[in-house]
């Protein structure tokens, strides 16, 4: 029963999201769009808008050392995982995505945090964190069109020298 009157409400509120701002449906879930925000649960329909995106994004972190070597670090790829995989890793990789956005650029710093108490690198210490975004172009739906080539950018840079 709860289950399901959570279902409902969610609905209600996944349709009143995108409403525009002066009807009744919108203002009703006004008070409380700062905590859907939060737990994940608004709403982005841009995937069925009628230009959906025309690039996937990826994201790799490269922990660079004193010594000259790197650790690379890369949320998984959807392209290599199973679809039960998938499903699994969604929200991992939705965080991975958002990393890349200049909406969510202040969770870069605790990625980096992350990052660097993840790995041991005592031995060789780490001396920059350097973020980068892949943007791999894709053919829209019924194109005879080939996509471009990947391209690759620098998201953030972190010196961690500059914290000594």
């Amino acid at each position: 029963m709860f289950v399901d009157a959570f279902i409902l409400a969610y609905l209600v509120v996944a349709w009143c999201w995108r409403l525009p701002a002066e009807t009744p449906g919108h203002r009703l879930i006004q008070p409380i769009a700062d905590w859907l925000v939060w737990a994940g649960l608004d709403q982005s329909w841009s995937m069925f808008t009628p230009d959906p995106p025309q690039a996937e994004h990826d994201l790799q972190a490269v922990i660079r050392r004193r010594s000259g070597s790197g650790v690379l670090w890369e949320p998984p790829s959807m392209r290599e995982l199973s679809r039960w995989q998938a499903f699994l890793a969604f929200r991992y990789r939705e965080y991975a995505s958002s990393i890349l956005t200049e909406e969510e650029e202040a969770c870069q710093p605790a990625l980096i945090d992350y990052l660097l108490r993840k790995y041991d690198l005592a031995d060789d210490p780490p001396v920059e964190v350097v973020l980068w975004g892949r943007r791999t172009p894709v053919a829209g739906p019924g194109s005879a069109i080939a996509p471009g080539p990947p391209d690759n950018f620098v998201v953030h840079t972190h010196r961690v020298e500059d914290e000594a």
